[in-house]
């Protein structure tokens, strides 16, 4: 395997599991946090009336998220032209100081560092089925999800320097408590995001990182039960059928023996892979984080009265 081959598997691998853990985290505001939950959908509501579209508040809001934590964290850096375009579409609410939605924009930036994603992509799960029609056609490969972090969030700023790139890290030193071995991870993973080829030494701490954390096994198999536990767990809020219900799921995702419909093998073995796959993908979202394929304990089930509805997984760049 080449080192851009390697670079290319590492990339992947952070993509797929920054996925995944949008997609608990998304799912346990749902469940769990009724009062981010409902303040959102205030927000949404209020904008929505001022004109603007769901597709708007997804994407057009996400860059005025960041452009609103720039201005948190006293960050002057330069934004690409299309960046810039856009956020001109929003210029009445960039006035921070001024604007009447100001203390929209402080709510949704504190829910967004409360779960290190923009708050105003929780209100959009994926629907599932169409990740599993994408993995059984070897199309899966999610958009890149950056996290929310606040104050340690790299970013890629060209400096009037001979036109030369370098990424800026802000840090406070007297306040943040990072390690330098943390810090070097998060510009490995800056660059990887920003597509730059990475060193053999920043490949060889990713792979010992990988190594080292149960959570961030991705394998094909992995992903296809997490995806399988994900779409369980939607379909048990709208039908409440215990997991070992859903073997025509597996049927149709996962088990490619002939027949299967009629003459299963084993169908205690699917059920079980069902139930297993359901219970990773409960303790996930009851966490709010990945947890291991092997993690123990019995299931948790959804009581939520909310039930958001499900996009595809391009959407809205589908559209």
């Amino acid at each position: 395997m080449s080192e851009k081959q390697k670079n290319d598997a590492i990339h992947e691998h952070v993509k797929i599991g920054n996925f995944f853990r949008s997609e608990y985290i998304k799912r346990h505001v749902e469940e769990y946090d009724t009062p981010s939950l409902e303040l959102i959908e205030k927000i949404r509501t209020e904008l929505c009336s001022c004109g603007y579209s769901h597709e708007d508040f997804f994407i057009g809001f996400s860059y005025v998220l960041e452009e609103y934590q720039s201005y948190k964290n006293n960050i002057k850096h330069e934004k690409c032209k299309e960046l810039l375009n856009l956020l001109n579409y929003y210029t009445p609410f960039l006035d921070f100081k001024n604007s009447p939605y100001t203390k929209h924009f402080e709510d949704l930036y504190n829910i967004s560092i409360k779960y290190n994603i923009r708050a105003t992509k929780l209100l959009y799960p994926t629907d599932m089925n169409t990740v599993l029609q994408e993995i059984n056609n070897e199309k899966f490969s999610p958009i890149i999800e950056y996290p929310f972090i606040e104050k340690y969030n790299p970013t890629l700023q060209t400096i009037t320097n001979d036109g030369e790139p370098y990424l800026v890290y802000k840090i406070n030193d007297d306040t943040d408590p990072k390690t330098p071995e943390r810090i070097q991870l998060d510009l490995t993973i800056a660059r990887l995001n920003h597509g730059k080829e990475l060193s053999g030494s920043e490949i060889s701490n990713l792979r010992n990182l990988s190594a080292n954390d149960a959570v961030s096994d991705f394998r094909t198999s992995s992903v296809m039960s997490r995806s399988l536990g994900l779409l369980m767990w939607d379909k048990n809020k709208r039908n409440r059928r215990p997991a070992g219900d859903y073997v025509d799921l597996y049927r149709e995702y996962k088990c490619k023996k002939p027949n299967c419909d009629t003459h299963c093998e084993d169908k205690d073995k699917c059920q079980r892979e069902l139930r297993d796959a359901y219970k990773v993908a409960s303790k996930s979202i009851k966490s709010g984080r990945i947890e291991p394929t092997n993690i123990k304990g019995n299931a948790n089930n959804p009581n939520s009265k909310y039930n958001l509805k499900r996009y595809e997984i391009h959407w809205p760049q589908s559209d």
